[in-house]
């Protein structure tokens, strides 16, 4: 069996809550709470910063978290609930006249 496949019952597909015969089935996996603190990178030109993009993703670089900030803060704790676990951290900042700058991804 392929296990990239998804199966969806009929009846959920016609807005009905599909029939369990299994009590203890879960239809998703269940969120883990993640916890980090992590150390922002020097930034270039403070004064011009328009925001900081700040995103958390798992090994598939599949998005799982993302906060924008409008002012710098050299530490940033962060804390979410996923059923995927997060492996890197990215800060992108975005300045005001330059537009996006170096786009840097740190191991968690």
């Amino acid at each position: 069996m392929n296990t990239n496949t998804i199966f969806i019952e009929n009846d959920a597909l016609d807005g009905k809550t599909p029939p369990i015969s299994d009590n203890n089935y879960k239809w998703t996996p269940e969120d883990i709470e993640y916890s980090f603190t992590v150390e922002m990178p020097p930034l270039d030109d403070l004064a011009d910063l328009d925001y900081i993009c700040i995103y958390l993703v798992d090994e598939n670089n599949t998005n799982l978290y993302r906060n924008d900030l409008n002012t710098y803060v050299p530490t940033l704790n962060i804390n979410i609930k996923s059923h995927l676990k997060p492996t890197q951290w990215i800060c992108w900042p975005k300045y005001k006249t330059t537009g996006w700058g170096e786009e840097m991804s740190f191991p968690l």
